[in-house]
C-alpha cells in the first residue's frame, strides 16, 4: 500500500446526529464502557458519554464494555465457519480452556472467540475490534486506516487506529491505542500509517463516539453460560415458564441440563430417605406409648418390614405396607407413563433405567414371595403383590411414597 500522497490529509468528522431520538440515546439505556490494556499492562477502564470519555473506577451490571487486549482471538475466512468448527479453533489455543464465541452479526464467516474465565462477571463483554469492524462496514473505501476518535475534533481524549487490507478486514496486530493530550490527531495518523503501511486517504472519515454509540444497539456480547439456539438455557426455561411448551424446550436442552437433572434425582433420593427415617421414628414412639399396641406388634418386626419395602421402592414408584394377623404384604404401583403435569425431572428414572422393565424383574425381598402382575383399566400404572412366606403379624396399613 501507499503512504500518505502529497496533498494535505484531512480527517473529516461527520456530523453528529441530533434529533430528539438521538439525545435520548443508547446510553441511558446502557452504559457503555472500554476497557484498554495500554502499553507495561495498565489497564484504562472509561465511559462513553456524547461529550467524551472519562475514567471511572468500576464497571456495572447494565454496563457493555468494550475490550482491548491479547486475550481475544479473531477467525476469518471466505467461506462460513460453523460451530463445531470454531469451537475446533478455539480449542487450539488452549485445551484446558472452555471458551465463549461471537459471531459478527450478518455473517458467519468472522468468528472471535474469549475464555469463559476472562469474560467479566459483571456487565456485558465485546471486543473492541468487533466494534471497529463493525464501524468501517459500511466504509466505501475498506482498504487503508480505520480512525476512532473520542472527544472533541480540536481536543480527542482518546485515540484509535487500525489497519485494514484489501479485503475490508481487520489487522488485530496494528491496534494503535492514543490517550491524549499527546501529539494533534492529524500527524498521529501519518506517522500510523508511515509505521504501518496503511494507506492514509486525502480525506479520511474519523469516527467518533457518536457513531460508537448508535453501534452500541447492535453489538452483540460474550455469554458466560452456553448457549442454544442463540439463547441461555436460564433464558429458555424462564420463557418455558408461561406456555404449554415446557416439555418440548425441556427435551430441546436435555443434554446441557443432565447434571441438574441427575442432581435432582439424588435430593429426591435424600428426602425419600428421610421420610422412611422420620416414619420408623413414629412407630417407634406409638409403640413405646401404647402397651396395647406394644403387645399387638410383639410380633412384628418393623424395621425388617421397612427395609423389605426400600429393597423395591424406586424414584417415582409407589409401596404399600399391610400387616394383618398372620399375614404381611407389600404392593409396588410403578407408573407406566409420566403423570400429566409432572415436572420431567421428577420423572426421571433412576440411574438410568426403566421402571417397569427393573419392577418385572428384580428380586422380591427376603422372606417374600411375588404375586401376580396387575394393570390399571387405562394402562397408567403396574401393580405387582409381594405377600409374606411365613410371618405373624399385626399393624396398621401404611403408606409410603
Amino acid at each position: 500500500m501507499s503512504k500518505a500522497s502529497k496533498a494535505p490529509p484531512t480527517l473529516r468528522y461527520p456530523a453528529p446526529e441530533t434529533s430528539s431520538r438521538a439525545a435520548k440515546g443508547p446510553e441511558r439505556r446502557r452504559v457503555l464502557l472500554l476497557q484498554l490494556e495500554l502499553p507495561g499492562g495498565t489497564r484504562f477502564l472509561g465511559r462513553v458519554t456524547r461529550s467524551g470519555c472519562a475514567p471511572v473506577e468500576a464497571t456495572g451490571a447494565n454496563a457493555l464494555i468494550l475490550i482491548s487486549d491479547d486475550r481475544d482471538a479473531r477467525f476469518g475466512r471466505v467461506s462460513p465457519i460453523d460451530r463445531a468448527e470454531a469451537d475446533e479453533m478455539a480449542a487450539d489455543l488452549n485445551p484446558d480452556a472452555v471458551f465463549r464465541l461471537l459471531y459478527r452479526p450478518g455473517t458467519k464467516s468472522v468468528v472471535y472467540a474469549r475464555a469463559r474465565d476472562e469474560i467479566p462477571e459483571q456487565g456485558r463483554a465485546c471486543p473492541l475490534l468487533l466494534a471497529l469492524e463493525m464501524l468501517g462496514a459500511a466504509d466505501e473505501r475498506p482498504q487503508g486506516m480505520l480512525i476512532l476518535a473520542i472527544g472533541t475534533p480540536t481536543n480527542p481524549d482518546l485515540v484509535l487506529m487500525v489497519g485494514r487490507d484489501i479485503s475490508g478486514a481487520i489487522d488485530p496486530a496494528s491496534l494503535q491505542v492514543w490517550l491524549l493530550p499527546q501529539d494533534d490527531l492529524l500527524t498521529l495518523a501519518v506517522d500510523f500509517a508511515e509505521r504501518g503501511q496503511f494507506e492514509l486517504q486525502a480525506d479520511h472519515i474519523v469516527y467518533t463516539q457518536h457513531e460508537l454509540l448508535q453501534l452500541a444497539r447492535q453489538l452483540p456480547h460474550y455469554e458466560r453460560a452456553r448457549t442454544y439456539f442463540g439463547r441461555t438455557v436460564e433464558n429458555w426455561m424462564r420463557a418455558g415458564a408461561g406456555i404449554g411448551a415446557v416439555a418440548g424446550v425441556a427435551t430441546a436442552l436435555a443434554c446441557g441440563v443432565q447434571a441438574l437433572a441427575l442432581a435432582h434425582v439424588e435430593q429426591q433420593r435424600a428426602q425419600a430417605d428421610a421420610r422412611v427415617a422420620a416414619m420408623r421414628d413414629r412407630l417407634q414412639a406409638v409403640v413405646q406409648q401404647d402397651p396395647i399396641r406394644l403387645s399387638m406388634a410383639a410380633s412384628i418386626d418393623q424395621r425388617q418390614l421397612v427395609d423389605a419395602a426400600r429393597t423395591i421402592w424406586r424414584n417415582g414408584t409407589t409401596v404399600r405396607i399391610e400387616a394383618r394377623p398372620g399375614q404381611e404384604r407389600l404392593t409396588l404401583r410403578t407408573p407406566i407413563s409420566a403423570a400429566p403435569g409432572r415436572d420431567p425431572a421428577e420423572s426421571a428414572v433412576d440411574e438410568g433405567g426403566d421402571l417397569v422393565h427393573e419392577a418385572m424383574n428384580q428380586q422380591p425381598p427376603r422372606g417374600f414371595t411375588r404375586g401376580p402382575i396387575q394393570v390399571s383399566g387405562d394402562f397408567n400404572a403396574m401393580a405387582i403383590t409381594y405377600q409374606s412366606e411365613s410371618r405373624r403379624s399385626t399393624a396398621a396399613g401404611l403408606l409410603m411414597r
